[in-house]
């Protein structure tokens, strides 16, 4: 079911509202269940099978053209791939443990690397598991320059990143980090260039064509994320106190910063890529609770999103033209992924092209609701001198105020201010 959860920015919820039991396979007794409760005739079913029945989701991520979307999660460990164009689930795979990160080798997703918890990477093919090799240590997150073949493992207990030739089929010498490496990210504008987050509060940029650091970073607290913009030229990074900064390259100055009010790690930074419409430079970043859309030149926020449990990753749907939707996908702490849907952020993507449709008509039906009536806040109502009407029909409890008639608010409002001549004008 569609629910609205933002406030003053239409923000809705597709991931919520009842399901099917999980014993629930055949046609008919899916056809019973539907005539006997009515929630889920009206619910609405972004992606089929988009959940880990009983455990939780790890990582989402996208195809390079986006048609495809993987998601891996627990319990037992596996990932699922799905088909976009299609709505449904192409399948499922079991993994020997739990997956740290995951990433597309192939358009079509055929391809697969997966850092698993054991310090394994694991190569899938569209058969199955085509490979597996031993990590040094135990890693963090991937990296994969598509330009020289190279994997990278951000290394989570030794001050390297391991390199992995896949056309030679070999390890390279490591990269030189001076700290253990939490994050990682490249351009995507083909820049040579790779930013790694490390714990002792340094952000390390290495140049990929000789292998070597070509500059530091001090951000000042262990940094949890980073990501490029799509130039390549600014670069924000986030860290564990709760503080997102902006720099441009050629300044070791933030040009912004931003902090996140749970004082929880930023685990999650985006740059959207709003659509031609709008044409907005917003940052997307997020920890375990909130995800804020802010604006990178003055640091507006555009709106938060508050995930339902607590968030470990986030994926931006492509909208087809080269630019970012407003889906937004959450892997979490619950057996569903996170599906949210903000209209302001961009337009849905091709294939759930119906959210426009479906969110528009929820509109009309909300302004047909509330067109005769007025919201005042607790404050406001006071001034009126209508405290005397809490706990009678005339007013609507909703968040910090309260919906009353029009028709009663221009009798009070009169009673009021009866020489506010401005007001009648």
């Amino acid at each position: 079911m569609v629910t609205r959860v933002g406030a003053n920015t239409p923000i809705y919820c597709l991931s919520e509202g009842a399901t099917l039991p999980t014993w629930v396979t055949s046609d008919r007794a899916r056809r019973k269940a539907l005539k006997a409760d009515e929630r889920l005739n009206r619910r609405v079913e972004l992606l089929q099978g988009l959940e880990f029945d009983g455990g939780v989701s790890r990582r989402v991520k996208y195809s390079s053209d986006g048609s495809m979307l993987v998601v891996t999660g627990e319990y037992p460990p596996a990932c699922k791939v799905y088909d976009l164009s299609q709505l449904g689930m192409k399948y499922e795979r079991r993994l020997r443990a739990p997956c740290v990160d995951v990433w597309p080798l192939a358009p079509d997703l055929g391809k697969m690397v997966f850092l698993l918890d054991d310090r394994t990477l694991d190569f899938h093919a569209p058969y199955g598991t085509h490979h597996s090799l031993r990590v040094p240590s135990a890693g963090r997150r991937l990296l994969y320059d598509a330009e020289r073949c190279g994997l990278m493992v951000a290394s989570g207990q030794r001050p390297v990143a391991h390199r992995l030739d896949l056309d030679a089929g070999r390890f390279d010498r490591d990269l030189e980090l001076e700290s253990p490496s939490s994050c990682c990210h490249m351009p995507s504008s083909g820049v040579p260039l790779a930013a790694f987050g490390c714990e002792d509060g340094a952000c390390r940029f290495v140049d990929l064509r000789c292998a070597a650091t070509a500059s530091t970073l001090n951000v000042g607290h262990d940094v949890t994320a980073v990501a490029f913009d799509g130039d390549g030229l600014r670069v924000a990074c986030g860290t564990a106190d709760a503080y997102v900064n902006v720099y441009d390259l050629r300044s070791s100055k933030p040009q912004l910063r931003k902090i996140h009010q749970n004082d929880l790690p930023v685990v999650d930074i985006r740059w959207h890529a709003s659509s031609a419409e709008s044409r907005k430079q917003l940052i997307l970043s997020s920890d375990a609770r909130t995800i804020k859309a802010w604006d990178a030149r003055t640091g507006a926020i555009e709106c938060n999103v508050e995930p339902s449990s607590p968030m470990t990753h986030l994926a931006v749907a492509p909208a087809g033209d080269g630019d970012d939707s407003g889906l937004l996908l959450c892997a979490g702490e619950q057996s569903r992924v996170m599906a949210y849907y903000v209209p302001t952020l961009g337009r849905a993507p091709r294939w759930c092209a119906f959210l426009d449709s479906l969110t528009e008509e929820l509109e009309e039906a909300d302004r047909q609701v509330y067109d005769d009536y007025r919201f005042v806040s607790k404050t406001e109502l006071e001034d009126l001198g209508g405290a005397s009407f809490v706990g009678t029909p005339q007013l609507r409890a909703h968040m910090h105020g309260y919906f009353m008639d029009a028709r009663l608010y221009k009798r009070l409002r009169a009673a009021a201010a009866p020489y506010a001549y401005e007001d009648y004008k």
